[in-house]
C-alpha cells in the first residue's frame, strides 16, 4: 500500500500498520451494529486490550468514523471517511472510550488531515488518510507485525521471490 516517499512523512515502522489501521478505520459504522450484524464471529473488545482504537466524531458530537493511532500524534484512517468532510479540521478524536456513550477518555482536536495522494475514490484504492493531532494521545500505538507474526509472513509471501 505505501511504496517509497508515500508515507505521509512517517517512519517505516508507522507506515507498517496501514493496512491493519484501515481496516480498523473503516469498521466505524459496524460499532453502532448489534453483535451478531457487526462482525460475524466477533467479540467484545476494550480499549484496554486495544488502546490504539480510537472513535472520531463531528465537532457536534456525532460518531463519524473510526481511526487507528500509529503515532502518539499520527491517526490512521480511510481516506473515504475524511475527504468530503465539510470540516476535516473540527473533527475530534477520541481515545479511551470503549463504550461510545461514555464521556472517559482523552479528547483531541485534529490540526491537520493527509489523505493519500494516489486515492480513487471510484476503487477505494489507496484508501488512507493520517490525521495530526494537536497534541499527543497518551495511549500505546498500533503494534506492527513481526517475523513471528502471520501477517507478516502474508507479506513476505505476497512479494515473491
Amino acid at each position: 500500500m505505501f511504496r517509497g516517499d508515500h508515507t505521509f512523512g512517517l517512519d517505516a515502522r508507522t507506515a507498517a500498520a496501514a493496512f491493519t489501521a484501515t481496516v480498523l478505520a473503516t469498521a466505524g459504522p459496524a460499532a453502532t451494529a448489534t453483535p451478531a450484524a457487526a462482525v460475524h464471529g466477533g467479540q467484545n473488545a476494550t480499549v484496554t486490550d486495544h488502546p490504539y482504537a480510537l472513535l472520531i466524531e463531528t465537532a457536534d458530537g456525532q460518531q463519524f468514523r473510526g481511526g487507528a493511532l500509529v503515532a502518539p500524534t499520527k491517526v490512521l484512517t480511510a481516506a473515504h471517511c475524511v475527504k468530503d468532510s465539510p470540516a476535516p479540521l473540527d473533527l475530534l478524536v477520541i481515545g479511551g472510550r470503549t463504550t461510545i456513550a461514555s464521556t472517559r477518555g482523552a479528547v483531541r482536536h485534529v490540526a491537520s488531515v493527509k489523505v493519500h495522494p494516489k486515492f480513487a475514490e471510484g476503487t477505494l484504492t489507496y484508501d488512507a488518510a493520517v490525521l495530526t493531532l494537536s497534541t499527543p494521545m497518551p495511549y500505546s500505538a498500533l503494534p506492527v507485525a513481526g517475523p513471528q507474526d502471520s501477517a507478516w509472513a502474508c507479506r513476505s509471501e505476497s512479494r515473491g521471490p
